[in-house]
């Protein structure tokens, strides 16, 4: 696996991202529908389309790595090959 794959699924699987945000009650009368966290600058929100077999491998290696975004591993694996 390259490195800047290796290095983002270890960062992702950082003890400081598995932080349990767990209450008794929960209040959502100031809830909104849609995105509840605007893109990062230089990020764009898209929808695409991939083969099941593409997107089960980087789950998979996500997993094997112990955790992380497999939609952060697709975005290295596209800048390290464009």
């Amino acid at each position: 696996m390259h490195t800047l794959l290796r290095a983002t699924l270890h960062r992702a699987s950082d003890a400081n991202t598995k932080k349990a945000y767990e209450k008794k009650e929960y209040d959502f009368s100031k809830g909104r529908r849609g995105a509840v966290v605007t893109p990062a600058r230089g990020k764009s929100r898209i929808t695409i389309r991939l083969d099941d077999e593409i997107l089960n491998w980087f789950r998979r290696e996500v997993h094997k790595a112990g955790g992380g975004n497999y939609q952060t591993l697709i975005n290295h694996a596209l800048l390290i090959r464009v």
